[in-house]
C-alpha cells in the first residue's frame, strides 16, 4: 500500500511540475504574441539630420499618432474577426 502511495505521489508531483512549466511557457508565448510591435524610435528625440525644435517634435508626435491609429485599427479588425469566429463556433455548438 505504501509503494502505491509513493508511486502516486511521485506521479502527481511530476504532473504538477509539468503543468507549471506548461503555464510558464504559455505565459511567455502570450506575452510575445500580444506585445505591441513598434519601433524604439517612437518617443525618440529628433535626430541631427531631421528638423529641429518645435517642427521636429511635431513631426515625431504626428508619426507616433499615425502609428497609434494604425495599431488601434488593427486591434479593431482583430476584435471583429474574433467576434465573428466566436459567433460561428457558438452556432456550430448549438447545431452540433
Amino acid at each position: 500500500m505504501m509503494m502505491v502511495r509513493r508511486g502516486l505521489l511521485a506521479w502527481i508531483s511530476r504532473v504538477v511540475v509539468l503543468l507549471v512549466l506548461l503555464c510558464c511557457a504559455i505565459s511567455v508565448l502570450y506575452m510575445l504574441a500580444c506585445t505591441p510591435k513598434g519601433d524604439e524610435e517612437q518617443l525618440a528625440l529628433p535626430r541631427a539630420n531631421s528638423p529641429t525644435g518645435k517642427e521636429g517634435y511635431q513631426a515625431v508626435l504626428q508619426e507616433w499618432e499615425e502609428q497609434h491609429r494604425n495599431y488601434l485599427s488593427s486591434l479593431k479588425r482583430q476584435i471583429a474577426q474574433l467576434k465573428e469566429e466566436l459567433q460561428e463556433r457558438s452556432e456550430q455548438l448549438r447545431n452540433g
